[in-house]
């Protein structure tokens, strides 16, 4: 048999219990006792049979007299998603239980695999004790570890499992195929009559229906329908069943989009008939994927329930989609062999200030491909603070941003250049019009008044030896001037980082400059340029747009130094 990889294990977290946590000096263990009734099971079995099997195979066991009982009442044993199992497989690994009892290992699980696992790896490593009784199964046994038979129960309980799965399936085509088929799910539009298990009229939905179809064959396409739904302030389907069939609302309002409505619209059960055994479920293992099943494999009823649509309508409401689903990928595959660039130039930089999200690029095309005059825009989707529709509806076109964005970038181009230039002048004068000659000169005084400092402090120790100060004075005399010192080192850090950066600041400009130089005589936007200068841009409702610029903080201060040059 192939080996099946546990790096994948999910459902049974595997976390070594240390022999510190494990108290084996006591003669009492802590143990659980696990019953489960599985909704799969066919017989006179209960819960409180299995626990008071349970309980007497305990009375009869002195060491296992303290003991908790975990019950999973209607939950498959193909899986271990069960609440009571998970709770007891948290005191298990925590070490707080170190024997689990059952009735037998198909109560424990179902799954080959996974309950093989349990059994020959995870409980030993553990050291937890399993005791299955019907089985005559003690892990404390050495020969029952390495019986043969366990593994080969585990499998037969596997198939029995899968067996029953295959029964039910067969239950439920053969009642769908006679008619004796309980309604366990409702369309919107109707409601269910359980005494008569029909559908019928909802007065409250049933006009939503007729309305969104009329709409349709009238012309207007499913996203405006969803807009205009959403301005009645007309619940979804999911939210109306919520409200109705559960009593509360859902945590998140939803709101119509072009899916919601094409789902209604492509519904034939709206025109009276019933269609059963349209998806295959699958059962086993609680594998919860379905899968569409052929028209012709469906089992339909005709003029099941009063109809909401006629056919007619139904079948142009088809055809409608039909054609512009045609027409959609006539117009991709058109596109495809257009080559373009798809990606906008301000693409992901432009953002909506009341939402304060990414606004979304998008390309304006014909039906046959072709990029509309308009071309790119930029599209808001977030919601904000609107209730009555879905997203805030901002929109600016890539051709105005463009224009924008321009005017700016030139400006600070312009700007760019000019600093540099400044402070080319400025470097070259020798006087106090240049800041860096002005904090170098501050840092040779800084230095010279250090100086002079330790030269006092010189001075007063021969004085004090020679006698011409005493010990109060001298004592006096040194901590001015140590403090002084301390005060005049402070400031000369501080002189020297302020040189640096100022140094650092004009090396900026000057690499800044030499990159932008290019663009002065015919400035063109470029995806690089955009990318070296803006950092985000924000458009707000009134279409007001504001730059974000990555260089801002570079030139603000060679700008002001050279504007205090200039007017000195």
């Amino acid at each position: 048999m192939a080996r099946v990889s546990r790096k994948k294990r999910t459902t049974l977290p595997v976390s070594v219990v240390s022999a510190a946590k494990v108290n084996h000096s006591s003669g009492v263990i802590q143990t659980a006792l696990y019953a489960r009734l599985s909704v799969e099971q066919d017989d006179n079995d209960t819960i409180q049979n299995q626990v008071a099997l349970l309980q007497n195979y305990i009375k009869e066991h002195e060491d296992l007299g303290a003991y908790r009982i975990y019950t999973d009442n209607g939950f498959t044993g193909t899986n271990f998603n069960r609440p009571a199992f998970q709770e007891m497989m948290q005191e298990v690994q925590s070490g707080t239980i170190r024997c689990v009892v059952v009735k037998d290992l198909s109560r424990l699980g179902r799954n080959f695999i996974e309950t093989g696992y349990m059994i020959e790896t995870l409980f030993p490593k553990l050291n937890v004790r399993l005791i299955s009784i019907n089985d005559h199964y003690d892990s404390l046994r050495n020969a029952d570890l390495s019986d043969i038979s366990v593994p080969v129960r585990n499998m037969v309980n596997e198939l029995y499992a899968k067996d029953v799965s295959r029964k039910i399936c067969a239950s439920n085509e053969a009642r769908r195929r006679s008619g004796n088929y309980t309604i366990e799910k409702c369309i919107y539009g109707y409601q269910v009559d359980k005494d008569s298990n029909q559908f019928i009229i909802n007065p409250e939905t049933a006009p939503i229906v007729v309305m969104i179809f009329r709409w349709f064959i009238d012309g207007v396409q499913s996203s405006e329908i969803a807009k205009r739904l959403n301005a009645l302030n007309i619940e979804t389907p999911k939210e109306y069943k919520y409200r109705n069939e559960f009593g509360a609302p859902l945590e998140k309002k939803q709101y119509w989009d072009s899916g919601k409505v094409r789902s209604i619209l492509t519904k034939e059960a709206y025109t009276g008939d019933r269609f059963l055994g349209t998806r295959r479920n699958r059962l086993y293992k609680n594998q919860h994927k379905q899968e569409w099943l052929p028209k012709e494999a469906w089992t339909v009823y005709e003029d099941d329930h009063p109809p909401l649509v006629s056919r007619e309508d139904m079948d142009t409401a088809m055809s409608i989609i039909r054609d512009q689903r045609q027409k959609l990928r006539a117009a991709k595959q058109v596109t495809d062999s257009i080559p373009q660039n798809r990606e906008g130039l301000f693409s992901n930089l432009v953002y909506c200030k009341k939402c304060g999200i990414l606004m979304y690029h998008q390309i304006l095309k014909y039906p046959d491909g072709r990029i509309k005059p308009e071309g790119h825009t930029y599209d808001c989707r977030g919601r904000a603070q609107i209730d009555d529709r879905r997203g805030c509806g901002l929109r600016i076109k890539e051709g105005y941003l463009q224009s924008l964005v321009a005017g700016q970038v030139q400006l600070l181009i312009n700007n760019v250049i000019d600093q540099e230039a400044a402070i080319r002048n400025i470097k070259a004068a020798a006087d106090d019009r240049n800041p860096l000659y002005s904090l170098r000169r501050a840092i040779r005084d800084l230095k010279d008044q250090i100086d002079e400092c330790d030269n006092n402090n010189l001075m007063i120790y021969e004085d004090l030896t020679s006698g011409i100060l005493d010990q109060q004075d001298f004592s006096e005399l040194r901590k001015s001037y140590q403090a002084e010192r301390a005060d005049l080192e402070v400031k000369l850090v501080r002189t020297q980082k302020e040189l640096q950066e100022k140094e650092k600041s004009y090396q900026k400009i000057r690499q800044l400059a030499k990159k932008l130089k290019p663009y002065t005589e015919h400035l063109a936007l470029t995806r690089e340029l955009v990318d070296m200068l803006i950092d985000r841009i924000e458009v707000d409702e009134d279409l007001n747009v504001e730059i974000h610029f990555k260089c801002a903080d570079v030139y603000k201060g060679a700008l002001t130094d050279s504007r205090a040059g200039e007017n000195t």
